[in-house]
């Protein structure tokens, strides 16, 4: 995320008191008792924050408004009545409970904290556009100096998906980088408890407070992490896991890992919504490839023909992380750089809806930025585009060309049938297009992983950031 976004902490008067937590890197006590204002949560603090202007001390402003003057202030938040009234009545129970003491107790179970405005804020997660304001944990956060795999699939594992996890997260792990997974049971515990095993760096984002264990079965694996790991949660310590919370602790997954690695998944598994998650950050995915009879492993065989990388080996995985820059194969350095651009795009969107969503002049702002851009985009748009021509001649091309459209699947053949020659087409313009021509919901990630196929195949051309066009002959 750029310096100029809006969830960048603005400069402000740092207190004695913010200085003191900064040395202890814990957050700020009225912080931590801003969330726990029901109804609240990370939107909440995040439209706070820009109501009172970005300050650092915006939950203690909140803290010490006059009662008299949280109606209006609840009004600029929810610019609902009856929601504004709720939030009065949240705000006045929880001025109950003194930020001192909240901070007090969590010390006391071993819990620590970090702000969206701490500089400790692991870094990767800023790339969300819809980040955690605050996070709980014990042990410790991951390395921002070290390379970071989310190892995720399904939770009924077949001692197959199990084995492979294991060997996966055992190997990769013992060469330095990070396993990141949610601690559920199956894969996510197996390549947990791995990367434990070898002394490596293993961390979990829990679907409850970071003081439950969910499931019970990982207790063990739990203990281990809370003293040579880390368990990482925005949930308040206290709150059980609830199925609705796993999506959002699935972004976090998905945040602090540079690529995600499926080691086993059905068609339909809720691990796709990380992987939905991380190719809108634009990082890499990764699938371990199932027999084609096996209905666990359809969800992996269909990623990789969607177009995540391989993964028949943890070599592979390691020579993603430590062979970057190496590759002496140009269509994957390509695939990266389109990833890369495809990914900006999208945080764009995403983050100018989401921050449209507070109703404030930065979010207006944004949108304005967002606008110019698209308009430029359009303004600028090149009439004539040639197809970049790669080591082959004419003949060759067009024969291959021909066999490329045939093996397409058919979603990649329906966002194909919807660019020509002569008008760009934007994702966004594609997306309906496409659900039309297929007669059913088209996620965005299948045209995503559509349009990336496509382009490597030169069957499509980018010819601006995010427009695209048939490739000529």
């Amino acid at each position: 995320m750029d310096e100029d976004s809006l969830h960048e902490s603005e400069s402000s008067t740092v207190t004695e008191d913010q200085e003191d937590h900064l040395k202890r890197q814990e957050a700020d006590p009225y912080v931590l008792w801003a969330n726990t204002i029901e109804g609240v949560g990370a939107w909440g603090l995040f439209q706070i924050r820009g109501i009172c202007g970005g300050s650092r001390e915006f939950a203690k402003c909140l803290y010490e408004l006059p009662e008299k003057d949280l109606q209006e202030f609840g009004m600029l938040i929810y610019r609902a009545e009856g929601k504004a009234q709720r939030f009065v009545r949240n705000v006045v129970k929880a001025r109950a409970l003194d930020p001192s003491e909240e901070e007090t107790r969590l010390r006391q179970r071993g819990v620590r904290t970090v702000s969206f405005d701490d500089p400790w804020y692991p870094k990767r997660l800023r790339d969300l556009f819809d980040p955690p304001y605050l996070l709980y944990y014990m042990g410790e956060l991951p390395n921002e100096d070290r390379k970071s795999l989310a190892i995720i699939g399904s939770r009924d594992a077949t001692p197959y998906g199990r084995e492979q996890a294991r060997i996966f997260a055992r190997t990769i792990a013992a060469n330095g980088v990070q396993i990141v997974s949610g601690m559920a049971r199956g894969i996510d515990g197996v390549a947990g408890r791995a990367a434990l095993d070898v002394g490596g760096g293993s961390y979990a984002v829990l679907g409850g407070g970071p003081d439950i264990c969910y499931p019970r079965e990982n207790a063990p694996l739990y203990e281990d992490l809370k003293s040579e790991g880390g368990l990482i949660s925005e949930y308040h310590p206290g709150v059980a896991a609830k199925p609705n919370f796993f999506p959002a602790r699935n972004r976090i997954i998905a945040g602090l890992s540079d690529a995600v690695l499926v080691a086993e998944a059905r068609l339909q598994s809720g691990t796709l919504i990380t992987v939905d998650r991380a190719l809108e950050l634009g990082r890499d995915v990764f699938a371990v490839p199932g027999r084609l009879t096996d209905v666990k492993s359809k969800g992996c065989n269909r990623l990789i023909r969607q177009g995540a990388g391989l993964a028949s080996a943890p070599e592979d995985l390691l020579e993603y992380f430590f062979g970057l820059g190496e590759s002496e194969d140009p269509l994957q350095e390509e695939v990266r750089t389109l990833r890369n651009r495809r990914a900006n795009i999208i945080e764009e969107r995403q983050r100018a809806a989401f921050l449209d969503d507070r109703g404030r002049g930065p979010g207006y702002l944004h949108q304005l930025r967002l606008d110019e851009i698209q308009q430029d985009h359009k303004e600028k748009m090149a009439p004539e585009w040639k197809t970049d021509i790669r080591f082959r001649d004419e003949e060759e091309k067009k024969r291959k060309r021909e066999a490329a459209r045939e093996s397409l699947a058919p979603v990649a053949k329906a966002v194909l049938s919807c660019l020509d020659l002569s008008t760009p087409e934007s994702l966004d313009d594609i997306l309906p297009m496409v659900r039309e021509k297929m007669g059913r919901s088209v996620s965005y990630s299948e045209i995503v992983s559509s349009m990336t196929r496509l382009t490597v195949k030169d069957l499509a051309r980018e010819v601006r950031v995010g427009y695209y066009i048939e490739a000529t002959e």
